[in-house]
């Protein structure tokens, strides 16, 4: 009996076990509460928003350009004009504002100026920059005044074609030279044979060659500006026969046809700019002042950085090819030529030392 007992209780526990196990296994099986995936549309959204969004960029405030005043008058060199003209138009677009007038008086001058460009010294200059210290005040002349806002550009159109001058018979063997040159340039007029020769008689005095056929050089080629390429060639031809060693090339009677003129002769050749393609194998050297570029220094310099005074335009000697005919000894000789140019020692108009080399 007992052990019927017994029995029993264990079939109610083995019972109660399996239903309990029963529960567990069929709790396993009860689905969760399902979790929403991610979705990211609103950050997508708002970054697309952003992305999108117009960006306004930073503005550079654009300086306004220099207004400079040309003074034109009816006596100022019409080449020194054209110099400062095509100058202040070599500047980037938008620096400068070029304006002319025919006279220089207060009247002419407003605060809404940067710049006044003057080609000689008036004598109303003083009393003028004094009422305008906020002005610059350029002229090109030999006078220097001692005024915070005057400038001035130590400067003689007949310089350069003296250098050329002078250039050509510290080149050319046995002095046998000849120039290439306007009779009614802009800068010179008439002047720019004579100018040439006095360059070239400073150096060689006389200039009389030693070989046959005896002849004075240098000697020149002399046309209107409006002469055509084979006027010149036909003026070359008829000096040629003198034996022409170096030729100085202006820039009126400069063309492609002169120079290939010159290529098919035995000479070397002194221009103003750069060779020309082609006549690299001839070229001693282009001499030029940069006027131009020693207004433009004055017109867009900070007056802190660059005051008021003396301004000497660069000499500009750019040599050839031929390194070894025009050696940096000529040029240095060139260079101290025109510091005595400046200084007032030479004179372009007098192939005469003047005394002060004499004493």
């Amino acid at each position: 009996m007992q052990k019927k007992t017994e029995l029993r209780k264990n079939w109610y526990c083995l019972i109660l076990l399996c239903w309990l196990l029963m529960i567990g296994l069929s709790g396993c099986n009860i689905p969760k509460t399902p979790q929403q995936p991610f979705s990211p549309t609103q950050d997508i959204s708002q970054l697309a928003a952003t992305a999108t969004a117009e960006i306004v960029p930073t503005s550079t405030p654009i300086p306004d350009p220099e207004k400079v005043l040309l003074v034109a008058a009816a006596d100022a060199n019409p080449g020194i004009l054209e110099l400062i003209r095509s100058g202040i138009q070599s500047l980037p677009e938008g620096q400068a504002e070029l304006n002319e007038t025919t006279s220089f008086s207060a009247e002419e001058i407003s605060s809404e100026i940067d710049a006044v460009i003057l080609t000689k010294t008036p004598e109303n200059l003083i009393d003028i920059a004094g009422r305008f210290p906020e002005i610059k005040f350029i002229t090109i002349d030999k006078t220097l005044l001692s005024l915070p806002n005057v400038w001035t550009i130590r400067y003689d159109s007949a310089f350069e074609t003296f250098l050329a001058g002078y250039a050509v018979a510290l080149c050319a063997y046995d002095w046998r030279g000849a120039g290439l040159l306007p009779n009614d340039s802009l800068l010179l007029g008439a002047r720019a044979q004579e100018i040439f020769q006095n360059g070239a008689q400073y150096f060689c005095g006389t200039c009389v060659s030693s070989i046959a056929p005896f002849v004075a050089f240098p000697l020149s080629v002399s046309l209107p500006t409006t002469a055509g390429p084979q006027e010149w060639i036909a003026g070359m031809d008829q000096i040629q026969s003198n034996y022409i060693y170096t030729y100085f090339v202006s820039r009126e009677a400069a063309s492609e046809a002169v120079y290939q003129k010159l290529l098919s002769l035995d000479v070397n050749v002194i221009g103003v700019d750069d060779p020309p393609a082609g006549l690299e194998s001839k070229w001693l050297a282009g001499i030029r002042i940069n006027l131009g570029a020693a207004v433009n220094q004055i017109i867009t310099a900070d007056p802190t950085v660059q005051p008021a005074g003396l301004v000497i335009p660069e000499l500009d000697i750019r040599v050839g090819s031929i390194a070894g005919t025009f050696n940096e000894g000529k040029k240095t000789d060139l260079q101290k030529l025109y510091a005595d140019l400046i200084s007032g020692m030479v004179s372009p108009y007098d192939p005469q030392p003047a005394d002060a080399y004499t004493k």
